[in-house]
């Protein structure tokens, strides 16, 4: 299967966790509940999280809040990508990313989405893949298009395309943010 069905499928699976169809009986363990049938012929590395997981989710990370105004947990590390969930109650630093593309499915609250333009201040990030990746922040974006994103929102950030979420005071978004290679 090619690389666009199978995150067309992935997509349709977190969208229908996002608008309430909390009919799986698995948890984030990356595998099925073998008690309920017989699923050894499943691959490893399959995951399926519920509405009422990313709920969960979310009262862990309200406590684990950073400097940064934000907390995230990754769900799940396939090896060409990863899933990530990212609670933030303020403004989030500007982000480029050169070999990844950014899907973003808004799972609650809101924010605007800044998209294009260009980061001002350019900086490499350091850490333990981020230079590797070709990921960079910076101060602000200058010039690029402002977009109010809210829950159930599905947002495509392609690579080399600069992206900061701004968060009102008082206000929090969360979302889960799958970063797909792009070669």
């Amino acid at each position: 299967m090619n690389r666009t069905i199978i995150c067309g499928l992935f997509l349709l699976l977190l969208i229908s966790a996002v608008q309430g169809q909390d009919e799986g009986t698995a948890k984030n363990t990356g595998k099925l509940d073998e008690t309920e049938g017989d699923y050894s012929k499943l691959l490893d590395g399959f995951g399926i999280w519920t509405l009422s997981d990313f709920r969960e989710h979310e009262k862990v990370l309200d406590a684990k809040i950073g400097p940064d105004h934000s907390a995230r947990e990754t769900l799940g590390n396939y090896g060409n990508h990863r899933i990530r969930f990212i609670h933030r109650v303020g403004t989030g630093a500007p982000e480029f990313h050169t070999y990844f593309v950014d899907l973003w499915i808004v799972e609650s609250g809101r924010g605007t989405l800044i998209v294009g333009g260009n980061l001002v201040d350019p900086k490499t990030l350091t850490g333990t893949e981020a230079g590797v990746r070709g990921d960079m922040t910076g101060s602000s974006i200058q010039g690029g298009e402002r977009r109010v994103v809210s829950a159930g929102d599905v947002i495509h950030i392609p690579p080399k395309t600069p992206h900061q979420i701004l968060v009102t005071k008082g206000e929090e978004i969360t979302y889960l943010r799958i970063a797909i290679p792009s070669e």
